[in-house]
């Protein structure tokens, strides 16, 4: 099994092995079946391609992220997780699909990298690591780095930062149903 690299029991995470399954299928599927990347502007592609990893570098840094971040699906719990990881995809799908309609030279972004970003802003804040307004300048950074370069490279990062924000901000409002 996938998971069973992890030196936690897969049954702690199983959000973290799912994603990590799903993303190495969608990885395999693409690189050998040489498919269209989805990288339309409308919702739906931009949805789609957060789960399309075409670089096996890429892949292993996605992979140990998720790793990584396992230690915090077993602080926050499955169902938690899951409604962050639901939440930061609708939302970071939602923001990127404003930014193409705002520049539309603005290459898609494809990978797990924003969800991730997402992920791991809100488990720092979570965890008191970093103050919100710390996060905030960083954000706002990373707004401006992205923007005021011509390839919009970092899209998917900065609207992860976004979401993982926001996200902290309600987090007890929205997904502890308080």
């Amino acid at each position: 099994m996938v998971c069973n690299i992890f030196p936690k029991s897969y049954k702690q995470v199983p959000i973290t092995c799912v994603l990590i399954l799903i993303l190495v299928v969608v990885f395999l599927v693409y690189k050998y079946y040489d498919l269209k990347k989805p990288c339309d502007s409308d919702i739906k592609s931009i949805f789609l391609s957060n789960f399309v990893t075409i670089d096996i570098g890429q892949l292993i840094v996605v992979l140990y992220s998720l790793y990584s971040l396992s230690s915090f699906e077993m602080q926050v719990g499955s169902s938690v997780y899951l409604k962050m990881i639901m939440l930061s995809l609708m939302i970071n799908s939602v923001l990127e699909c404003m930014v193409h309609k705002y520049n539309s030279k603005i290459p898609c972004s494809l990978g797990f990298n924003g969800i991730l970003m997402s992920l791991i802003i809100i488990s720092l804040i979570m965890s008191k690591k970093i103050s919100k307004i710390v996060m905030s300048v960083i954000v706002i950074i990373g707004i401006y780095m992205t923007f005021s370069s011509n390839n919009g490279k970092y899209v998917g990062h900065i609207v992860g930062a976004i979401t993982g924000l926001f996200l902290s901000l309600i987090y007890d409002r929205i997904i502890n149903n308080k």
